[in-house]
């Protein structure tokens, strides 16, 4: 999402938050708890079964009898179940959410991070403390800032801002492709 910013009173930056948690993992880890638990339900039936002697069976050992006695029928139903299994990962995979990148942290301080409406006024105060740039707006998105100043001339300002925005923004860890686009000032109001 662009972050537009314009000249004039900037307001404060508010601190900027803690970076969330991919909400995927404590949907894996959930299911991992699940599995964890089943697991262990078997298991300890399972021992007490053995522990108990008698008649009674286990659950594990069921399964395993089960799985021993397939016939040729049977195959179909454990490729229905596999492929059902698939299914299955392939859902909880998508339902997982992709990493977006809402900003840059700094190189010194990797846990502070400025998100990109930061950036964007970042930019915008560095073009307007150029010589010749009356004003400034930028827009920034993860990868690329859009620099859009009104000069009084159009000779070298494009190259004065984009280093001026270039040093701004040295501390901060990552790139992004910097476009600047002058507009000369005219004389009317």
């Amino acid at each position: 999402m662009a972050a537009p910013t314009g000249t004039g009173e900037l307001p404060a930056l508010p601190a900027t938050p803690r970076p969330r948690r991919r909400g995927g993992l404590h949907i894996v880890r959930a299911v991992l708890v699940i599995l964890a638990a089943g697991i262990s339900v078997l298991l300890g039936q399972h021992a007490v079964t053995a522990w108990q002697g008698g008649t009674a069976t286990s659950w594990l050992g069921s399964a395993l009898t089960t799985v021993a006695e397939f016939t040729g029928e049977s195959w179909a139903d454990l490729a229905l179940a596999g492929s059902a299994l698939l299914i299955g990962l392939l859902l909880i995979g998508a339902a997982l959410p992709q990493r977006r990148r809402d900003g840059r942290s700094f190189r010194a301080w990797p846990a502070l991070s400025v998100r990109d409406q930061g950036i964007a006024r970042l930019a915008s105060t560095a073009a307007l403390a150029t010589d010749g740039v009356l004003t400034a707006a930028t827009v920034a998105t993860s990868r690329r800032l859009t620099v859009s100043v009104t000069a009084t001339g159009p000779d070298g300002i494009e190259e004065a801002v984009r280093q001026a925005v270039d040093r701004r923004l040295a501390p901060l860890a990552g790139t992004s492709a910097i476009t600047v686009h002058v507009r000369e000032a005219t004389g009317e109001r």
